[in-house]
């Protein structure tokens, strides 16, 4: 199925599969992005596009809750949200955005 996408993304696809759920991601690489954005333990995971607005606040908030952000990747602050907030996390945001979250919990 990813092939059928390739076109809409030919710098970078990558596929997830486990016992339970498979995604695939195919982007087009306007800036520095992944295909999966994953959390600290790895056991929750983001694929998505688009950007959040005004994320100094929460990117500080998590920082002090302790949560590791590796990228510029607006995204990111995403998973570790929803680590800290479940699913509230997204009356927070802001932004032009689509995600698919995985909780591997």
């Amino acid at each position: 199925m990813i092939e059928k996408l390739r076109h809409r993304g030919p710098d970078s696809s990558d596929t997830f599969v486990d016992e339970h759920f498979a995604l695939s991601s195919a982007i087009l690489r306007t800036y520095q992005q992944q295909n999966f954005i994953y959390n600290e333990s790895r056991d929750v995971l983001l694929a998505g596009d688009g950007k959040l607005f005004s994320t100094e606040e929460l990117r500080e908030e998590l920082l002090k809750a302790g949560h590791t952000i590796e990228t510029e990747d607006s995204l990111e602050l995403i998973v570790h949200g929803y680590e800290e907030y479940g699913t509230d996390i997204f009356d927070k945001l802001n932004g032009a955005f689509a995600v698919v979250l995985y909780d591997l919990e």
